[in-house]
């Protein structure tokens, strides 16, 4: 792959196209998905939703009015939205009788303290998460579209696996309700990587599912770590693609964690659902009612998502575009084995994978990183944070070894390791200080576990915690 090099860089377009020649794919972008409908929007559906949820909002607003909520300045673009988007609304006889007996509207009115309570102090817009009744994620799970797609996922799945043991990487997995969907379905899943956020605790779901091997890392979004290249059998992006800023660089960067014949599964409202919209305002700022090019409120467009999809697009019939009512669905096969190339990249420059990293920036270029034969996660915290000496080294194999026994795992740490990503919680911290404390004759606080919960901070402030010790008994 020496001929890619140039500036100590690799461009992505020869990269893939080199790819393409490796995997004997000719690279035909003449033709191009099409979007399939399969079924209209339910209009009588959306009307009585936005109805109920205009309605609702109205009843907080005449409370506002009455002096009687007193809204934090951080949320009043939420209140300026709120008026504009029930401007024209009028109560309607008819609706109303409808609606008198509506889960949804009597869920809102059940929950009507805890916006109130989010409006009140910014801060505690996070309970609308917690709530499981209310969350954006269940409300969006609860979609009859919704639901229709991720049926049909799952005999596709079991079709392509034909009982072959799978590694599977879900894309903000959040409170796990479309992770659990999959495990229950599907029983030859042997790896599950969490990528992004969620409130799921590794320990916990390592309790629940010991034969399955569970990770959790977080995407940057310039590039992807070599050792993920060509790790899934299938990557799921449940109801997440409007979280990302640029879906297209996105969608180009975790393609590439797929194996050759790897799939992507995503599906996304491409239509503001006006339940999600009541959640969503409280976590998207001023962005929230933007129309470009691009989105409508929160949701990239039909057409725009069509392109994303279509740039990655090797053989059109082994991918699909769907839209079903207010869903955007899309299956997109990777046909390139990135795997075996970034492989052979790592063994010609003795580099290991986790330290390469693929890059994408304004060039679109690949950029390899950190050059340096690095064999295990110890030379890794020497060469990143200049950690030479014998003394610091006992300390980071010490600090290592309570983490690991801590936590249950045999995973490689690193410096930017997170010891909750890793699994803790306040319980485990809480040994953790005792452990730390004994081992290493520090006064170390549970405050001061939560504050510096990347391995390398921990670890600087154990050294400062010892020096100030032996200054103090110095001076003593």
């Amino acid at each position: 792959m020496s001929e890619l090099v140039e500036n100590n860089k690799l461009d992505i377009k020869k990269f893939r196209e080199k790819v393409l020649l490796a995997t004997n794919i000719e690279n035909d972008r003449k033709h191009f998905l099409k979007t399939k409908v399969v079924n209209k929007v339910n209009e009588k559906e959306i009307k009585k939703r936005t109805y109920i949820v205009k309605k609702f909002i109205k009843k907080i607003l005449v409370e506002i009015d009455n002096g009687n909520i007193s809204v934090d300045k951080e949320n009043m673009y939420i209140i300026t939205f709120w008026r504009n988007y029930t401007k024209n609304f009028s109560e309607d006889v008819m609706l109303n009788k409808k609606i008198d007996d509506d889960d949804l509207f009597n869920l809102l009115n059940d929950k009507s303290e805890l916006f109130i309570y989010a409006l009140e102090k910014r801060e505690n817009k996070n309970y609308l998460l917690i709530d499981k009744k209310i969350s954006p994620e269940t409300l969006s799970f609860r979609d009859e579209d919704v639901c229709k797609s991720y049926r049909n996922i799952i005999p596709n799945i079991k079709n392509y696996t034909s009982g072959d043991f799978i590694s599977v990487g879900i894309v903000n997995p959040g409170q796990g309700l479309f992770l659990n969907h999959l495990l229950k379905n599907i029983q030859n899943i042997k790896e599950v990587d969490l990528i992004g956020e969620t409130t799921l605790s590794i320990k916990d779901l390592r309790k629940e599912y010991n034969n399955i091997k569970f990770t959790k890392w977080k995407m940057d979004e310039n590039y992807i770590l070599g050792e993920h290249v060509g790790k899934f059998n299938y990557l799921f992006m449940p109801n997440v693609v409007h979280h990302f800023k640029n879906i297209q660089k996105e969608l180009e960067l975790l393609s590439m964690t797929l194996k050759k014949s790897g799939m992507l599964y995503l599906t996304d409202f491409v239509d503001v659902d006006p339940v999600s919209r009541l959640v969503a305002i409280f976590f998207e700022d001023k962005k929230a009612s933007v129309n470009d090019d691009k989105k409508n409120g929160f949701f990239y467009k039909n057409d725009y998502l069509e392109k994303a999809i279509n740039s990655l697009v090797t053989k059109p019939h082994d991918s699909y575009i769907i839209r079903r009512g207010n869903v955007f669905e899309a299956c997109l096969m990777n046909n390139l084995n990135y795997k075996d190339e970034i492989d052979l990249f790592a063994k010609e420059n003795e580099i290991s994978k986790c330290n390469i990293k693929l890059f994408y920036d304004k060039e679109n270029t690949l950029t390899k990183e950190n050059i340096e034969k690095l064999n295990d996660g110890l030379d890794i915290l020497k060469n990143e944070y200049g950690m030479g000496t014998d003394s610091k080294t006992a300390n980071i194999q010490k600090l290592t070894n309570l983490w690991k026994k801590n936590l249950g795992i045999n995973d490689e740490i690193f410096g930017k390791s997170n010891y909750f990503e890793l699994g803790g919680d306040s319980l485990l911290a809480t040994k953790l200080v005792v452990a730390i404390n004994k081992e290493f004759h520090c006064e170390l606080s549970l405050t001061d576990i939560f504050s510096n919960a990347y391995f390398q901070e921990m670890l600087m402030l154990i050294e400062n915690k010892r020096d100030n010790l032996s200054i103090i008994e110095g001076e003593i």
